[in-house]
């Protein structure tokens, strides 16, 4: 009888020490699965910080093309820039941008258009902020904006620029879908 209970033990044994792997190994895979999210997760806020980081400064440095786009259809435009040169902002583009920005829900689809514009892909929040904190101009406007966005990745980047002789900050938002 003892060396049937022996093996009995050593077989509870290699259960019990089989178990105990398998609980090791799982939490391993856990946490390298977490240190791979968090990774991808870095990687895409860098790419969109980067992405909105080159839309603003597109924005705010060049005239877009044509450069006399704020005078033409919405459908003439093919690069979007609100700039009369480097950091200077004409008015009417400016305007002109925020009115074609302005309503999301898209009635119009003016919104969707001017995104494209943008070549970013994402939805985007534009607004002009004096010294004060006073939003001057804004695209798309509070009362327009998807609820959504609040679940949703957001990057912010600021630029300091001139416009009708005052400076101002242009910021631009970038939505994700998380």
């Amino acid at each position: 009888m003892k060396a049937n209970e022996k093996g009995q033990g050593i077989a509870l044994d290699f259960l019990f020490a089989v178990l105990v792997f398998l609980l090791v190994l799982n939490a391993s895979l856990a946490l390298m699965d977490s240190g791979n999210s968090s990774a991808a997760d870095k990687s895409l806020i860098v790419d969109l910080q980067a992405k909105t980081s080159q839309t603003i400064d597109m924005l705010v440095r060049t005239e877009g093309r044509p450069n006399d786009w704020q005078y033409r259809g919405i459908g003439e435009a093919s690069v979007m820039g609100l700039a009369k040169r480097d950091r200077v902002l004409d008015k009417d583009k400016v305007n002109k941008f925020v009115e074609w920005g302005a309503d999301y829900s898209g009635s119009s689809g003016d919104y969707n258009r001017a995104r494209a514009l943008l070549l970013i892909g994402y939805d985007f929040h534009f607004r002009i902020i004096n010294s004060s904190g006073e939003i001057l101009k804004e695209a798309p406007s509070q009362e327009t904006q998807p609820p959504k966005w609040e679940d949703m990745t957001a990057v912010r980047v600021k630029r300091i620029v001139n416009l009708d002789g005052d400076e101002v900050i242009a910021e631009l938002t970038i939505y994700y879908p998380q």
